[in-house]
């Protein structure tokens, strides 16, 4: 099941807009598969955006297997 979702927050400023792609499916392998394929077919301009990081974490062996922790991005994708 594949989600997006538009938040507007008046925090953020007038006019921002988030989106959020949420993922869920039976097994973790499926819900990286939807992700990998609504990221890549998801785009927002003119504005830069984190889905190319996303897609690389997508496509790491660590992430694939489920080891994760909160240094992970640090760790594995900047090498540190």
């Amino acid at each position: 099941m594949l989600h997006c979702l538009r938040c507007e927050d008046e925090k953020l400023s007038s006019t921002a807009t988030v989106e959020r792609l949420l993922d869920r499916a039976p097994t973790r392998a499926e819900a990286i598969a939807t992700m990998r394929r609504a990221l890549s077919e998801f785009h927002i301009a003119p504005v830069r955006t984190t889905i190319p990081l996303h897609l690389q974490i997508m496509e790491n062996k660590n992430f694939i297997s489920g080891e994760v922790d909160t240094g992970f991005v640090e760790r594995v994708l900047l090498g540190k």
